[in-house]
């Protein structure tokens, strides 16, 4: 019979044993499941495979044979064809309108489907007159409507065919024009020019008028946009970058601030007068709401000439 010690120390080396037959067993099971590291494929090869699996894709997904895509793909451009392509009987053209505000009557506007149609509106100059709509269109289904710069309103179409209207109001103008606009398979306009009988709100358009006015003898009517600087001169206000001039007659004496008053910025000289005779001529005129005084605009000079009660005397700027 063995000594007890001989049988302890044989025990503990069998147990250490065990163990590490299971910790080896262990780890050849987890180098056997290790994953693999990724493949790593240059870029041309990475296409070839991308290219290679979407075309396995598409011929297990689609139901269609290459021939019968094809075949879609045509009915579908006859389709759009039909929708969207004009037919060769389609008359485009740009187009002038004349309107006088007295009788405007009622203009006609051809829309044609998938195209837009720009109004332009201008004055007797040729010079930019602002229009703005004076209600929605009468029916939003059929056409759009958008302002696109003060004188400028375009419209395109929602519908293949069908008519609807629109009040446009002019600047400076009570009473609007109303537009028939037309959707038609036969004719479209794309750029109409509607040319007022009349005289603007651009600022030559209101110059050329308010010295017109002048000239003829009428009432010089205040204009419709009027300078900021022009009107403080017209409430004897002297403006920011202005300087106010001292005025004699030919004696040396003071005049009186309620016949004239004026003021000089940028080689212009602006008198503020209820009196209308000058010599030389105002290159430029400002009338006052209340129709008493005007704002006249010369170069700027040392002396005026003036006609006053019928007497013609010298006024001196300084």
């Amino acid at each position: 019979m063995l000594p007890r010690k001989t049988i302890l120390i044989t025990s503990l080396f069998a147990i250490a044993f065990s163990m590490l037959s299971i910790e080896a067993s262990a780890a050849r099971k987890n180098e056997k499941e290790k994953v693999p590291p990724p493949k790593i494929y240059k870029e041309k090869v990475k296409a070839i495979l991308d290219t290679m699996v979407f075309d396995q894709i598409s011929g297990d997904v689609s139901p269609l044979s290459d021939q019968e895509q094809e075949d879609l793909k045509s009915v579908l451009r006859r389709n759009d064809k039909f929708l969207y392509n004009p037919q060769k009987t389609l008359n485009i053209k740009n187009e002038t309108l004349h309107i006088n505000m007295t009788t405007p009557g009622i203009p006609v506007i051809k829309l044609g489907h998938t195209f837009t149609t720009t109004l332009i509106f201008t004055d007797s100059a040729g010079n930019p007159w602002t229009a703005d709509t004076l209600t929605d269109i009468s029916d939003g289904e059929v056409v759009s409507v958008e302002k696109k710069a003060p004188h400028i309103i375009t419209i395109r179409p929602k519908k293949m065919a069908g008519k609807t209207n629109l009040p446009i109001k002019l600047k400076g103008h009570q009473r609007p024009i109303t537009f028939l606009f037309d959707i038609t398979d036969n004719e479209v306009y794309f750029d109409v020019d509607v040319k007022i009988d009349g005289m603007g709100d651009h600022p030559r358009s209101q110059q050329s008028n308010a010295l017109n006015q002048y000239m003829t003898g009428a009432h010089v009517a205040p204009k419709l946009n009027q300078n900021p600087a022009h009107e403080l001169m017209l409430q004897s206000l002297t403006p920011e970058g202005f300087v106010e001039r001292k005025l004699f007659n030919e004696y040396r004496e003071k005049v009186d601030e309620r016949d004239f008053m004026a003021w000089s910025s940028e080689g212009k000289l602006f008198l503020l007068t209820p009196h209308h005779s000058f010599s030389p001529e105002p290159t430029d005129i400002s009338a006052a709401s209340d129709g008493r005084n005007r704002l006249m605009v010369f170069d700027d000079i040392p002396v005026l000439a003036v006609r006053k009660n019928s007497k013609i005397f010298w006024l001196n700027i300084e």
